[in-house]
């Protein structure tokens, strides 16, 4: 509740582009490069640790596009394959031990 109350009430939501049908992956990766979550800048400056996870998402290797989830309880990173993404978690998990991080396959994923 407290990242909608420090929303700015003077920053004017952005149109956002219409969702694609049945996008590719690099296609559903532009769309959401695209798009923004309107409540990041408020969760960000209440925690900025979230601005620590995306850019520690940003920085592995065949990561897509890293973004915040809802409200920010959570950041996700859309990786090219599985087979990266839990590379990725593994290596965050040993870097980050206090992180929750786990690689996991979006429903009509590989």
């Amino acid at each position: 509740a407290e990242v909608f109350r420090a929303l700015d009430p003077e920053r004017q939501p952005v149109a956002r582009p219409p969702f694609p049908p049945h996008p590719s992956l690099t296609r559903f990766a532009v769309w959401l490069h695209e798009s923004r979550n309107e409540l990041e800048p408020a969760a960000r400056r209440l925690a900025p640790v979230i601005g620590d996870v995306l850019e520690r998402l940003r920085r592995e290797p065949d990561c897509l596009v890293a973004r915040m989830s809802g409200s920010g309880a959570t950041c996700f990173g859309l990786f090219a394959d599985e087979e990266s993404a839990e590379a990725a978690a593994a290596r965050i998990a040993r870097e980050e031990p206090g992180w929750w991080c786990r690689a996991a396959t979006a429903p009509g994923g590989p």
